[in-house]
C-alpha cells in the first residue's frame, strides 16, 4: 500500500510539472511603478506570465529618475534575453518562464533574434533599427 501511494505521489507530480507549457514574447511583460509620492520616477517590475495571466516569475528591474528609458528582448531557441538600459542582461528560459540574472554586459550585442522594445511605460514596439548606443543609456551595473 505504502508503495502504491508513494508511485501515485510520483506520477501526479511528474505529470503537474510536464503541464507546464513553454512561454512566448506575449509571456513577457514590464509594469511601471512609482517609488516616490511626487517625484518622477520609472521603477519597472519584469514579469512572465502563464496562459491564465498568472504570474511565473518576476524581478524588479533598473529604476532610475527623470526621463525613463527603454528595455529590449532578443531571443534565441531556449531563451530570451532582456536588455536593460543599464546593460543589465536578463535570461528568461521560454520552457519555464523563470528569469534569472545575467550579469552586466555593457554595449555588448546579443548575437540573437531581435524580438521587441519595451518603451519606460511598458509599451511594446518594434523599431526597424537599433544601434547599441540606443540600448545602453545609462552605464550603471548597480
Amino acid at each position: 500500500m505504502v508503495k502504491f501511494l508513494f508511485a501515485l505521489i510520483i506520477s501526479i507530480s511528474m505529470s503537474s510539472c510536464s503541464n507546464q507549457e513553454p512561454i512566448s514574447a506575449e509571456s513577457i511583460v514590464i509594469e511601471t511603478h512609482s517609488e516616490h509620492p511626487f517625484l518622477k520616477d520609472h521603477c519597472k517590475l519584469l514579469k512572465t506570465l502563464n496562459a491564465e495571466a498568472e504570474t511565473i516569475d518576476e524581478v524588479e528591474i533598473y529604476c532610475n529618475p527623470g526621463s525613463g528609458c527603454a528595455s529590449y528582448l532578443y531571443e534565441d531557441e531556449l531563451k530570451f534575453i532582456m536588455i536593460d538600459c543599464n546593460g543589465e542582461w536578463y535570461e528568461i528560459l521560454k520552457a519555464t518562464g523563470t528569469i534569472k540574472d545575467a550579469g552586466w554586459h555593457w554595449l555588448e550585442d546579443p548575437e540573437m533574434d531581435f524580438v521587441c522594445k519595451y518603451s519606460s511605460s511598458g509599451k511594446k514596439t518594434t523599431p526597424q533599427q537599433l544601434d547599441l548606443e540606443e540600448i545602453y543609456q545609462y552605464k550603471d551595473p548597480n
